[in-house]
């Protein structure tokens, strides 16, 4: 058990900057992840799990903060190969997910058939980044003509790509993306035009009694806010979602609260 941790501007050219969990069983509480990071954000290959790299392991977080960690994928938590992770009454704020093609996963990235239990948290102002994609966004303010870009930055706050995430009572506020300015579930590619439904579910999202207020595109990063919410609504109202379901997800929402964002 790690009990009152501080983990304080670790730096890692590789996965996990502050802990990196391979086939390993403990729990973490009242600890306090801050500005870590994986020292080869924005290059290649991604390196994941700004603070923790969970892989083939059971952690249990409970009363810890995880605030202004980064990674190309998963800025505060990277969650894969079957994982199972309790997150309990924790904070994560100001956590970016950064890269050059594609960024998930502000404060947490599940994939690799992992679950992800979160209950009494609070995602706040997360962000995923991607360089690349905010050139197109550049451009097609421009022209309104290129087709919409189908891989970009998904789930401000979680990206759920292969697993399972259940959250009750819990709180998202401010984060932003492209996709899934909150929560991004499903494989990477979006079908705009299409309403594809698979037979088996690669993610599966179970939101209780949790609200999402003022969460965003990626308004704080361009100039202009009424050609933001123009770009916005030619994006058949994907881009101006909280929650994004992509093809391969499936979910159920069950008394939640959704408060848009107003200038």
């Amino acid at each position: 058990a790690l009990v009152g941790g501080v983990f304080e501007d670790g730096l890692f050219d590789g996965n996990g900057a502050a802990l990196n969990a391979q086939g390993a069983a403990f729990s973490i509480s009242g600890s306090y992840f801050f500005r870590n990071r994986c020292a080869g954000t924005t290059l290649l290959p991604p390196q994941s799990g700004g603070a923790i790299y969970a892989r083939n392991s059971t952690i249990w977080i409970s009363v810890s903060t995880f605030t202004k960690n980064r990674a190309d994928l998963g800025g505060a938590l990277y969650i894969t190969a079957r994982s199972y992770v309790d997150i309990h009454s924790t904070a994560f704020t100001s956590n970016t997910a950064s890269s050059i093609k594609q960024a998930k996963g502000g404060a947490v990235f599940i994939g690799g058939s992992s679950s992800v239990r979160v209950t009494q948290s609070t995602f706040v102002d997360n962000l995923a980044f991607s360089t690349e994609q905010m050139a197109s966004m550049y451009e097609w303010h421009r022209s309104a003509l290129e087709e919409v870009p189908t891989k970009s930055s998904v789930g401000g706050a979680v990206c759920i790509d292969q697993g399972s995430l259940h959250v009750g009572r819990s709180t998202f506020t401010s984060n932003v993306a492209v996709f899934g300015w909150s929560i991004f579930a499903g494989r990477q590619e979006i079908h705009l035009d299409t309403d594809e439904d698979s037979e088996t579910a690669d993610a599966t999202l179970d939101l209780r009694s949790c609200s999402f207020t003022a969460n965003d595109s990626y308004a704080e990063y361009l100039d202009d806010w009424e050609r933001l919410y123009e770009f916005s609504r030619y994006y058949s109202g994907y881009a101006k979602e909280d929650v994004v379901l992509s093809s391969g997800a499936r979910g159920a929402i069950v008394n939640t609260t959704f408060t848009p964002f107003s200038v």
